[in-house]
Formats: structure tokens, sequence, C-alpha cells
């Protein structure tokens, strides 16, 4: 882990110099950043070995296969994306434009979280007034960091570790996702699968994910042990692989809701509810009003549309 920077408190850094760093390292070469800027290539060298020196330790590795930020170029890097993004932010609060851009709502969805909710979960965001919803997927703790330096505002995840989340930050409840177990119904003129336990196979979802820990405790209390044929966290590759009927499988039961409707699978048995839920991560206080109600939107949508019963 990067080390602070032991900076003198006199050291007041040149903008010119900054900003010209941050291009460097946004787009990963000074040639690149040096046709961006407009200027010639020894300009931009000169300007960051400026930045360096003042900050008394190098920001890159040079070699011949190009440029690496070193540790504390990474941390200056987070701080500078920061920074620039206050900056663009500012400039479009004070746009007297006749009409304005929207306002990009940028959320982190969790890879698990998004692989494992029906997409229909995050339409409510299009509904957000005068709102770009910018949405991405990624891993629980780069998405939480993120969050933290401000890159985002808006991160869906289920179960996020209270310590990545800590202090400042407000975790609302959105949806806790129910299993079921499905079979497919086989077209017509085709026969039924009378003893699905026996006769199909199973995919499950991968070691570590909390949906797995579920499964395989209910199995085990059943005493049932169908043969397992692949794992993965894709709630929506297995309702495939069921309704093509190759497999058994538990999702949640929001994925599955319109195959049910739509008699393409049948469910052989319902899970109690249980301890897994999709939380909002947000910065407490200083949010937005379009992160707010967005927040507001998914809670209302998850209670009226996603597993009522539960």
């Amino acid at each position: 882990m990067a080390q602070p920077l032991q900076i003198p408190l006199s050291v007041i850094l040149n903008f010119n110099h900054v900003y010209y760093f941050h291009v460097v390292a946004t787009e990963g070469s000074i040639v690149r950043a040096a046709e961006k800027l407009g200027v010639t290539q020894p300009t931009v060298s000169e300007q960051i070995r400026n930045l360096e020196r003042a900050l008394g330790t190098p920001l890159f590795e040079r070699s011949s296969m190009g440029l690496k930020m070193t540790d504390a170029g990474r941390l200056a890097f987070g701080q500078t994306t920061v920074m620039f993004q206050a900056s663009e932010r500012l400039l479009e609060g004070l746009s007297q434009s006749e009409h304005p851009t929207p306002r990009t709502l940028r959320v982190g969805i969790s890879s698990a979280a998004s692989r494992s909710v029906a997409a229909d979960f995050l339409m409510p965001m299009l509904q957000v007034p005068d709102c770009l919803p910018n949405i991405r997927s990624g891993d629980t703790l780069d998405l939480m960091r993120q969050l933290r330096s401000h890159e985002l505002d808006l991160v869906l995840s289920e179960n996020p570790p209270p310590t990545i989340v800590g202090d400042g930050f407000k975790v609302v409840d959105l949806y806790r996702p129910r299993l079921v177990a499905i079979s497919a119904i086989p077209r017509e003129g085709a026969s039924l699968v009378k003893d699905p336990w026996h006769e199909l196979p199973l995919i499950n979802y991968r070691p570590g994910s909390p949906f797995r820990w579920e499964v395989e405790h209910h199995l085990r209390e059943r005493g049932m042990t169908p043969k397992l044929i692949g794992e993965t966290d894709d709630a929506l590759f297995m309702l495939e692989a069921v309704i093509r009927g190759v497999c058994i499988a538990f999702v949640p039961r929001s994925v599955a809701r319109d195959a049910i409707l739509q008699k393409r699978v049948r469910v052989l048995t319902v899970l109690p509810p249980n301890g897994i839920s999709l939380n909002a991560v947000y910065h407490d206080g200083g949010s937005v009003a379009q992160t707010t109600h967005a927040v507001e939107l998914l809670v209302a949508y998850a209670r009226d549309q996603l597993d009522p019963e539960t």
C-alpha cells in the first residue's frame, strides 16, 4: 500500500504541473498527452520533472517499455482525479445554458449482484429527472474505493464489508433476493421429467458466493445430492440452461419471474428469506438530489415489483 508522501507544508504546487501530470497519467503516454495538450513532448516531460522535484519523489518509472506510475504516482493520480472531476462538475453546475446537460449519476454495481439481479431492477434510474446514469460493474472492494474517492456517486453491492464502508456513508437495504429451485417445463409433445432432483444435474454458484452456502445447506438438510455439472455466479446463464432442459438451478425469484409466468420453467421449491441483501451505498450528508432520488426509486421498485411475497 502506498505510504503518504512526506511533503513540507511550505511547498506550493504549480497547477499546470499537476494538470500535465494528470493528463499523462490518464493517457499513459507523454506522446499522447502532448497531442492532447497541444504542446511538445519536451514541454510535458519538463513539467512532470518540475512536479517530481517539488514533491521530492518520482511519479513515473521510465523504461524502454514506456511509463509506469510509482506508488506515489498512483496516490497522486487518485487525488488529481477527484480534483479535476470536481472542477468539471463546478463548471457544469455554474453553466447558464438554456438547456443544461443532464448530470451524470455514476453508479457501480458489484459483478456478483449484476449477474444475480434482473436487468429491469436498474430501470428506475432512467426515471431520475435531468440525470444520465452511467452504470459500471466491478469487484466490490474496487467499487467501494472509487466511492471513497468520489469517482462514483452510488454503489449497489451484496452485503458490503463494514470496514470498507466506514463512517460518512449511508447504507440502504434495497432488496433481499429469495432463491427458487427451478426446472424446465418441456415443449409440447416432450415428456415431463418426473423427479428432477434425481434425473437432472445441478448448476451451482461458485465457492465463496453467499448463495452457494444457502443452496448447499438446503440440499444437505434434505439429503439431496444432485450431480454438479458447473459453477457460475451468472443467474441469467443458469436460467437459460434450465429452460433448455440441461439442469436444475437455484436463482433469485426476480430473475425467473417472467419465465415462470410464461410457463417455461416450474418452481420446485422456494427457499426461506436469508441474510443476503442488495444494498445501496453512498456518501451520507453530501449526496446530491439525484443520488437520493435514485435510491428512493430503487427502494420503491424493489418493494412493489421484486419478491412482493417476502
